[in-house]
């Protein structure tokens, strides 16, 4: 979305979502709780909660540790070496690699969710492992 502001249905739907993950595993022995031991349950259980998984989620969480791959980034890295080890056979077409412009005229690119061709990953030199973490 190109919106600069949060939809009301989406606000309403996480707060809804909060107060019930709340009242299931902080407030599931009270009936009625006073105001005051509901506010001392949301500052001192339920904050400090908040604060370490907020944590976890920066980039700076673990800095020896790379980040996880997106559902995207790993089918695409097994897409890669899947690719990397499927034998190519012998050419006996005229076919033209080009990878500045990643361009092969065997026509299995366009069959291919990422753009891949068997004939121009095995042409290219194995990349760093830091690559597929830069695949949008």
């Amino acid at each position: 979305s190109t919106t600069t502001y949060v939809l009301h249905l989406h606000t309403t739907m996480n707060a809804e979502n909060h107060f019930k993950q709340l009242k299931h595993h902080h407030l599931h022995h009270l009936l009625c709780p006073c105001l005051d031991q509901l506010i001392w349950i949301l500052c001192t259980k339920v904050t400090p909660g908040y604060i370490h998984h907020a944590g976890i989620l920066e980039d700076t969480y673990c800095l020896g540790q790379s980040n996880c791959l997106s559902p995207l980034q790993m089918k695409f890295k097994c897409a890669w070496h899947t690719l990397a080890d499927t034998p190519t056979g012998t050419l006996n077409h005229a076919y033209t690699v080009n990878i500045s412009t990643w361009m092969f005229n065997c026509g299995s690119q366009k069959y291919s969710t990422f753009h891949l061709c068997k004939h121009l990953i095995q042409a290219i030199s194995m990349p760093s492992p830091s690559f597929v973490g830069q695949v949008i």
